[in-house]
């Protein structure tokens, strides 16, 4: 019963993040989906692996297919994860921009800005 429970809620948190896509960047939505349901599937295979081994065997599946599984959801997330790392989106580029034009610039000039745009 806990583990359907866990099952079920991970995959309420999976459709609230889609309804909500709560981030500004695409790029951190984007991730955090794949964490979410990576983490559903995950909950999901350890529902399969309660269920006893002769029965899966008797279906067809041998007893990789449970290592098999998780290694493709483990991979997956984490190809996701380091194509988000190499991937910058234009909200983040214009984020380091700033923080680059700050570092290099002293206080009275950004004063001065600041007071020029309003």
């Amino acid at each position: 019963m806990q583990g359907f429970c866990s099952v079920l809620l991970a995959y309420c948190f999976v459709l609230l993040h889609v309804k909500m896509w709560p981030y500004p960047g695409t790029g951190e939505n984007f991730l955090k989906l794949v964490a979410d349901v990576q983490l559903f599937l995950v909950l999901l295979v350890s529902l399969v692996l309660q269920i006893d081994d002769t029965q899966l065997t008797a279906e067809g599946y041998g007893e990789d297919y449970d290592q098999q599984m998780l290694f493709y959801i483990v991979m997956g997330g984490f190809v996701c994860t380091i194509g988000k790392l190499a991937y910058r989106d234009d909200l983040q580029k214009e984020q380091s921009l700033l923080m680059h034009m700050a570092k290099s610039t002293s206080t009275a000039t950004i004063v001065m800005l600041t007071l020029a745009t309003s």
